[in-house]
């Protein structure tokens, strides 16, 4: 295990202006409630009645601070900016060193915090979980600011690195890439019989017949999770198509759920596309699936297929962002280069529904490689470096 400057221990203050809840707010939150056990103490930043609820609940499950503040209206909201600073002042004149830890939910959010800590001289880190290019010239602009004003940069994928240094301009000896991590639970060491059970209990409590195929996905409803090609590809399927259900698990607006019952409609699938929204109990619903599909437009490090990977589910994903840091095509998932190639996306589904014993392999290569290359332990570690040389530096 690597070890860590402990005598550089300080306040580090999780920070979010995210509405949303996805992979970054679970990693923040697991990130603050792992740092409990370090020298490190961490707090959160947040803004109630902006904030997603289950934000606040993880994190007072777990026992970490809150400090609450008005989220910014826009992005020159002075009001909002004073209030930022006020707090981290606050925090800061307490008398124990603080870095403030951003979240980022795209390379350009969170600016306002940045600065208000910038003024005050206190360190920033920032963790870009995704990446998406600048679409005007007032984005750029703003992001180069912000890269000014960070200590250090985390990426969750080279992918995402690559990206900052080429479109937006991040200086390259800033970024330091730490893969997310997942913590080993029972669920995902225990063999077969609690999956077994899972998948019997799950699939009952959703209507699914037990011995049907059932293709799914996990995550936000978002755009960007091109969820349109994952039921066109299903769709495809041809003579097979009749028996394959498709669960598309997580949370989106209404407007989107319509849009997808809609494309299901329209491609034939019709009943076979279930919806079910948002379900807390993850492990049972990857148990449920045959096939993990994640068809999405852009990725930083989805967590969603890391824990799917690590629940012995073999999985197809297109081959963006940092998806092939994740996974070795034909060996821990199947790869599509493409997320307009919709044959490509049916026969990579097709292909690991027609071979159970192919779908076994890729499974159990798939939870070999979380365990060695993408634990939790081995993101804190990193994570705990990262914040030893930004105390050291800001304390030169």
């Amino acid at each position: 295990m690597l070890k860590h400057d402990h005598g550089a221990a300080a306040t580090v203050v999780m920070y979010t202006d995210a509405t949303g809840f996805g992979g970054a707010e679970l990693h923040m939150a697991s990130l603050a409630a792992t740092l409990c056990a370090t020298p490190y103490r961490p707090i959160a930043l947040l803004h109630p009645g902006a904030t997603d609820s289950r934000l606040f609940e993880l994190l007072e499950r777990d026992g970490i601070p809150l400090v609450a503040t008005a989220r910014p209206s826009d992005k020159a909201d002075l009001g909002a900016w004073l209030g930022l600073r006020h707090e981290l002042a606050t925090l800061a004149t307490a008398g124990e060193r603080i870095l403030l830890h951003c979240h980022q939910a795209t390379p350009y959010s969170n600016h306002l915090a940045i600065a208000a800590a910038w003024s005050l001289r206190i360190p920033v880190v920032c963790t870009d979980h995704g990446y998406y290019p600048p679409g005007t010239h007032l984005l750029k602009t703003r992001r180069a600011i912000m890269n000014a004003m960070m200590a250090q940069d985390i990426t969750v994928s080279r992918a995402v690195a690559d990206s900052l240094v080429r479109d937006v301009g991040q200086c390259r000896d800033k970024i330091v890439t730490i893969y997310n991590g997942l913590e080993r639970t029972a669920d995902s060491t225990d063999g077969g019989a609690h999956r077994a059970a899972a998948r019997a209990r799950t699939r009952a409590a959703l209507g699914i017949p037990q011995d049907a195929a059932v293709v799914g996905t996990v995550g936000r409803q978002s755009q960007e999770k091109n969820l349109p090609a994952l039921i066109d590809a299903v769709a495809a399927l041809g003579p097979t198509a009749g028996d394959v259900l498709l669960v598309l698990c997580g949370e989106g607006d209404e407007q989107m759920r319509a849009a997808l019952r809609a494309r299901g409609d329209d491609t034939g699938l019709g009943d076979r596309l279930l919806l079910p929204g948002r379900l807390e109990d993850l492990q049972g619903v990857l148990a449920a699936l045959d096939v993990f599909a994640l068809p999405s437009l852009t990725e930083g490090m989805p967590l969603s297929l890391m824990e799917a990977m690590a629940a012995g589910v073999p999985s197809v994903a297109t081959a963006v962002g940092g998806v092939p840091e994740l996974v070795r095509d034909g060996e821990s998932g199947l790869l599509v280069a493409e997320p307009s190639d919709i044959a490509g996306i049916a026969a990579a589904i097709a292909r690991l529904l027609a071979d159970p014993a192919l779908g076994a392999d890729i499974a159990r290569s798939a939870a070999r490689t979380v365990k060695s290359r993408f634990s939790s332990e081995r993101m804190i570690e990193r994570t705990l470096l990262t914040y030893d040389h930004v105390i050291r530096r800001s304390s030169a």
